[in-house]
């Protein structure tokens, strides 16, 4: 949490003129897939939708990411990743 305390101390810092225009997301289809990252533990993801979702600025939910919840485990990113 620590980690996350101190990027939002970082963006406070920035004064961006609108920080309410700023984008929100856990992951993203550019790299691991948030599951994949921790362990496969559900109730982080459902954390962080919920902070994505909640927070201000812009909710980005990326294709995937709930799916995650309903159709088992995430697989590992694909082939021509990195």
């Amino acid at each position: 949490m620590t980690v996350l305390a101190s990027i939002l101390a970082e963006q406070r810092q920035l004064q961006y003129p609108h920080p309410h225009l700023l984008g929100n997301f856990v992951d993203n289809h550019d790299g691991d897939r948030f599951l994949f990252n921790h362990s496969g533990d559900e109730a982080i993801l459902r954390n962080g939708l919920s902070w994505t979702m909640l927070y201000h600025g812009l909710p980005i939910i990326y294709y995937g990411a709930p799916l995650c919840l309903f159709i088992g485990p995430c697989l590992p990113p694909a082939l021509w990743v990195g």
